[in-house]
């Protein structure tokens, strides 16, 4: 077949640039390592490997350097080792022809069970360690930064030895994505092991020494040629709903995604980006998705990408020699000129994403963004640049770099971190239920998600089946309660079994405390009620949770138990304390004072002459939380203490705010949605507003007609969502537990 590839073979490429300078069509001479020639059809080099039919390959800007020798080979990316052919195209779609056993039956995760006639994109081109079949993966990979793999460097050094020691056996391979630790002491010099080198000018002939089908062979094709092979976790299956014509900008469109993400605009914020090419179009569209509440400006030179731009909301500037000024008014900011056509801004943009990536617009980016701002550079040259850097440490700028895409995490944890990883007490049948924590907190991805796909597709129709049910159990919605302070003066009311033991249940009024800081407050009345345990008084806690580690220094009733100063040191720990020596009573002072970890409780008759009655060291993470407390020390029973002259010091801030504390653990009220999805990618999904803040195990029972369109009798996907993907604000946190997912009938 023919095919467009890029030898990496540094003498011809020195040649064909040099003269490409001459005349820009010789650099695609018989000196060039750009040919379009005759190739073997790549086989499968592997199981889990999927070989393809291209259709269409969109041009990238990279590719575009290639071609035309517009590379510094004493930059940084050409001392990279990539592999020693590159198949130049990589925004591409194209169709299944031929799978190997693990692709085809799917063992190999997410992205098997391909079939010949399916759509997909090349989703990585780059060599990560899953195209190298090394388990476990580096730091880089496991974290789904794969276009940045530091194993594809050091596997290149072992090449490298190869072909220095060919009679040698061949090596292990190296690279686990591993390093040691010494516990911070100095190793002795001669102990220290050699660094892994990687000779970059010599991988062309080790490569083609190698031949055993693996990573270093040249033959796996590209977008640009008939057929490629590539692993399964490389492709992406496109979706029904997306036609061919915006396939082929499935690629670039995940660079944007990923440009966006680096630094996500906040609402309000002004946003420019520079550039009108496809990448930056598309970021401007992913950041109207991501980030609606921005004011989007652009600069870009040519009448069509103005157009487009305007289509996708942005305010368009042309380039010119007024841009600055422009840019200034746009913004709101302070122009600047100097001598030397010295132009800046101060306050300038927010966020300044650079999708062109020369030293100018690179330099222009630096000088348009505001101090403590950000510039993203997403656009790529493979030349080493001169630009002015003065702007980063002058203006404290953040310059964060974009290298391709990325996986994208939700905020979802599945199963815990430590062994036995599943729930084993929390079950509603057998011995486990899975749980899993979410976190909507993090922009962009207000939700939390967590899949499941079958090997094989499955038979949800047997016996008649009709509905699908899952059993959940949550945990309750944090309560709040309202907190008057009128005069000086706060009447609190509270229930609850007891603030004691592993977990407590009263009524908190809090405020934030970061730091060293202390309340104290006046304790009028103890109320009625029927325990003489009833407590109200001053409390610091490291979180709203009922297990949280604490201290209090609270009343009881008068008579009985006097003034008692109680802690729990580590959170759902025991709890301990010590009482006053006398049996003081209401009206009386109480007092609690916290310097570093050392929490101090204190009472007084008059507020002045101040009696120590415990001390203890809690390590809270800040801020924290301190405040009135009350427990009735019954459940069930309200009862009110009274407060004046409530005062604190130290890092106190914020108003007053109230919360329940009843309960180990709090969900943040959120939709739980169940997508079901078949083997040709028919998805549907149903949705409960109740299952994450289920306090018992409950049974969510779907009828199989709320799945419109889906096959059951070929499920090869299940997607629990927690909360809504089209969310433009923070959610909150908590934890599900999910037993039981299954189907069948009514009477079942």
């Amino acid at each position: 077949m023919k095919a467009l590839y890029f030898d990496r073979a540094t003498a011809r490429a020195l040649a064909a640039q040099a003269l490409g300078k001459v005349r820009k069509d010789l650099a695609f001479g018989r000196l060039s390592p750009v040919s379009y020639g005759e190739v073997p059809i790549p086989e499968l080099p592997g199981p889990e490997w999927v070989k393809v039919a291209n259709l269409e390959c969109g041009l990238c800007g990279t590719d575009v350097h290639l071609m035309f020798m517009d590379i510094d080979p004493r930059s940084f990316a050409a001392a990279i080792p990539t592999l020693p052919r590159t198949f130049l195209g990589h925004e591409c779609w194209g169709r299944v022809v031929g799978a190997g056993e693990s692709a085809r039956t799917g063992r190999d995760g997410p992205s098997g069970g391909f079939c010949p006639g399916e759509r997909v994109a090349l989703r990585i081109s780059w060599p990560s360690c899953v195209q190298m079949g090394i388990d476990p993966p580096c730091r880089q990979c496991r974290a789904g930064a794969y276009m940045l793999c530091e194993n594809t460097g050091r596997l290149a050094s072992q090449a490298t030895a190869a072909a220095s020691a060919p009679d040698s056996p061949e090596p292990r391979r190296q690279g686990k994505g591993r390093r040691s630790r010494n516990g911070g002491r100095r190793r002795r010099a001669e102990a220290a092991p050699e660094p892994a080198v990687a000779d970059t000018s010599t991988m062309g002939a080790v490569a083609t020494a190698s031949g055993d089908g693996s990573w270093l062979s040249g033959d796996l094709g590209g977008g640009f040629s008939p057929i490629m092979v590539a692993h399964a976790e490389q492709l992406f299956r496109i979706p029904d709903a997306v036609p061919n014509e915006r396939a082929v900008l499935l690629e670039p469109t995940a660079v944007a995604v990923h440009a966006a993400l680096r630094r996500l605009p906040e609402p309000g914020d002004h946003v420019l980006v520079i550039g009108g090419g496809s990448i930056g179009l598309l970021l401007m569209a992913v950041l109207r998705h991501y980030a609606p509440d921005i004011e989007l400006h652009c600069v870009v030179r040519h009448e069509m990408q103005a157009a487009l731009a305007e289509w996708l909301g942005a305010i368009v500037h042309r380039p010119g020699a007024g841009l600055a000024r422009d840019l200034a008014r746009a913004s709101g900011a302070c122009y600047v000129h100097a001598p030397f056509s010295n132009e800046a801004l101060l306050g300038g943009f927010d966020v300044v994403f650079d999708a062109v990536g020369s030293g100018e617009t690179l330099r222009d980016a630096l000088r348009w963004v505001r101090a403590r701002g950000a510039v993203v550079l997403l656009g790529a040259e493979l030349r080493s640049g001169r630009f002015d850097y003065t702007p980063l440490w002058h203006q404290e700028i953040d310059l964060l770099g974009v290298d391709g895409h990325a996986t994208e995490a939700s905020g979802s944890t599945v199963g815990y971190w430590d062994a036995p990883f599943a729930e084993r007490t929390i079950v509603h049948s057998g011995e486990q239920s899975m749980p899993i924590a979410y976190d909507n907190t993090g922009s962009p991805y207000y939700f939390s998600e967590a899949e499941y796909e079958f090997d094989s597709a499955q038979d949800w129709t047997g016996n008649g089946a009709s509905e699908v049910c899952i059993w959940t159990k949550g945990y309750p919605p944090l309560v709040s309660v309202t907190v008057n302070e009128v005069g000086g003066k706060i009447a609190l009311t509270g229930a609850g079994a007891d603030i004691w033991g592993t977990s407590d249940q009263c009524t908190f009024a809090f405020k934030t405390l970061t730091g060293d800081g202390s309340m104290i407050a006046h304790v009028t009345s103890t109320g009625t009620g029927a325990s003489t345990w009833a407590k109200g008084g001053v409390m610091i806690r490291d979180s709203l949770r009922g297990g949280s580690a604490q201290a209090m220094m609270a009343m009881t009733t008068p008579g009985t138990n006097g003034a008692s100063f109680q802690y729990r040191q580590i959170t759902d720990g025991s709890s301990a304390g010590a009482n006053s020596a006398t049996a003081v009573a209401a009206p009386y002072w109480v007092k609690i004072e916290r310097v570093g970890d050392n929490v101090v409780g204190a009472t007084s008759p008059d507020g002045n002459t101040w009696t120590t009655v415990g001390t203890t060291t809690i390590a809270m993470e800040a801020p924290v939380y301190i405040g009135l407390c009350v427990t009735s020390h019954a459940a069930g029973e309200n009862r009110t203490y009274e407060f004046d002259n409530i005062a604190a010091t130290g890092g106190v801030t914020g108003n007053w705010q109230g919360a329940v504390v009843d309960s180990p653990q709090y969900n943040a009220a959120a939709n739980m949605h169940l997508t079901i999805a078949d083997s040709g990618g028919k998805t549907a999904t149903a949705t409960s507003d109740t299952a994450v803040t289920a306090t018992d195990w409950t049974r969510w029972t779907i009828p199989m007609s709320d799945f419109a369109g889906v096959n059951f009798a070929r499920v090869k996907k299940i997607t629990i969502t927690i909360g809504d993907k089209n969310a433009t604000t923070a959610g909150g946190t908590g934890i599900v537990f999910i037993d039981d997912i299954g189907f069948g009938r009514s009477s079942q």
